[in-house]
């Protein structure tokens, strides 16, 4: 009878999850277009090519797109969970629906793995459903998705409850399980997005030092459990990081970037919340937990208590408030923008605010699950409109894409039938020599615009590069005489063999791949 409970318990919970997926993903989705967000480009580019490699039987390399010079970013940025993008693409043919059907999975895993993580934590039903509301649907998480685009990043936030629940295991439970719960959260963090796994690691270390503080007699036992989950990390993570470390100061690296221009301004923040603009910032629930809870802070539990500080801790550390100055020559650059500690600041306001939200709930005593249902429709509402009102905003203003000139990839809608052309950066504005060796940085705008470097420009392409079964065929016609060219295909530690008309042929590798044509 209990397991009977049970069931019908999980299974209307989980339909409540996919609903409302469905719902906010829709908000978008309905146009079946694409609002083009600050990494849109680098993300499609990333999926379309994943697709490409399956559908041809191919190694994750990029002959595909990335303006189709075989870049190997797929080499060194993690990519494995872009494949259920590519199965839905099997069965819709489209990467719009795609895309969204995506954002429909993982918003629906990220709801079910925090319901079930704070469950595990806090026993409540009630407190669980409003911890996972608060997370998934936090401005900043909406943010990540509909506006920067950073699907590593919004995929990563999928995994962030996980690593809360293996150091709340290991730190206050004294439970072994909460070694392989952080190893497991934080190694699904980095296959999905390396500096968030970066994040990840650092509030493991930072929990670590507070440890030693506030109960330093079990310091010992604590010290070996984090190492065997940091043991565990580098095992799952090995093959991610063995190119990156084998080709490091042979590739072109993302740029550093200023981490004070990252910070957020806190005028900025403090107007965004008030007015629940999706963007950078904690939305105007969180002005309602940060008050309520003071409220309450005399009676809370110790743990709550700390999750309230490492809230107010994290919210600080992400803008200019903070002296970022300082440390824009340390290894932190890493990171890029301190903003991206929001996610951390995301998942303390959603406990702090299940706690806040629960104590409410007693003002509707036998009434309880009128009282839940009331509050959830609340904080899904405003945030609901705060999306609704992001995306009309956005299609009403963002240009559809029109005409053959670049165009500013953040300021665009797409759809797929202008998709492929969009996809090999030829109609575009951006960046694309990240990862790319950096002896041919210095050519990279024929390699671009996929010029073969011959003399008096006599070598052209009959037919473009194509990849199938990870042989790369293209065709030539040379007007002039027998000369050396340059191929505008990156080459990365000499990783290809010639074939002339089925014989093979000598080439030499310098900026890009050399041969001799007669």
């Amino acid at each position: 009878m209990l397991k009977n409970k049970n069931f019908r318990h999980n299974l209307y919970v989980n339909i409540f999850f996919v609903l409302i997926a469905i719902i906010f993903t829709m908000v978008f989705a309905k146009t079946g277009s694409i609002v083009m967000g600050d990494d849109a480009l680098w993300h499609l580019n990333r999926i379309s090519e994943f697709i490409n490699a399956i559908h041809n039987h191919n190694d994750i390399i990029n002959l595909y797109s990335f303006a189709n010079v075989g870049s190997a970013v797929q080499n060194f940025y993690p990519n494995i969970l872009l494949f259920p993008f590519a199965i839905f693409f099997y069965f819709t043919h489209s990467l719009v629906m795609s895309f969204y059907l995506g954002v429909i999975l993982f918003t629906y895993l990220t709801l079910s793995i925090g319901y079930y993580c704070f469950k595990n934590f806090s026993g409540k039903i009630s407190a669980s459903l409003l911890f996972t509301i608060l997370y998934t649907f936090s401005n900043y998480r909406l943010t990540n998705i509909f506006i920067r685009f950073a699907v590593g990043e919004w995929i990563a936030m999928t995994f962030f409850p996980i690593v809360i629940l293996g150091l709340y295991k290991l730190f206050v439970t004294k439970q072994k399980i909460g070694s392989y719960l952080l190893a497991a959260g934080i190694g699904l963090i980095l296959y999905s997005h390396v500096l968030s796994g970066f994040i990840a690691i650092g509030l493991v270390i930072l929990t670590w030092l507070i440890s030693l503080v506030v109960d330093y007699k079990n310091w010992r036992q604590a010290t070996i459990n984090c190492i065997k989950s940091g043991i565990l990390v580098l095992i799952v993570a090995l093959p991610l990081f063995s190119n990156l470390i084998k080709l490091k100061g042979y590739i072109v690296t993302p740029t550093a970037h200023q981490l004070v221009q990252g910070s957020i301004p806190i005028k900025q923040l403090i107007d965004y919340n008030w007015h629940n603009y999706i963007g950078i910032d904690t939305g105007f629930v969180s002005i309602v937990i940060i008050i309520g809870f003071v409220f309450l802070v005399k009676r809370a539990p110790k743990i709550y208590v700390y999750a309230y500080i490492l809230m107010l801790v994290s919210i600080f550390v992400t803008t200019n408030l903070f002296p970022w100055a300082i440390f824009q020559k340390t290894p932190i650059t890493i990171i890029q923008f301190p903003s991206r500690f929001l996610v951390i600041a995301n998942i303390f306001i959603a406990i702090t605010g299940a706690y806040v939200f629960e104590n409410v709930l007693v003002v509707f005593k036998r009434y309880h699950w009128w009282g839940l249902f009331i509050i959830l429709a609340a904080i899904l509402s405003v945030n609901l409109r705060a999306e609704q009102r992001l995306a009309n905003a956005r299609f009403a203003t963002y240009q559809q894409i029109t005409t053959v000139q670049p165009t500013n990839v953040s300021t665009i809608v797409i759809n797929d039938k202008t998709m492929p052309i969009f996809l090999n950066y030829l109609r575009t504005v951006g960046n694309l020599q990240d990862y790319w060796p950096k002896i041919s940085f210095n050519h990279r705008q024929s390699i671009a615009n996929q010029i073969i470097l011959s003399k008096d420009n006599t070598v052209k392409f009959i037919k473009m590069p194509i990849q199938q079964y990870n042989i790369v065929k293209f065709s030539v016609v040379n007007s002039g005489k027998s000369q050396m060219v340059d191929l505008p295909i990156l080459n990365y530690k000499n990783q290809y063999q010639f074939l002339d008309n089925g014989k093979e042929k000598n080439i030499h590798f310098h900026n890009e791949v050399q041969l001799t044509l007669n």
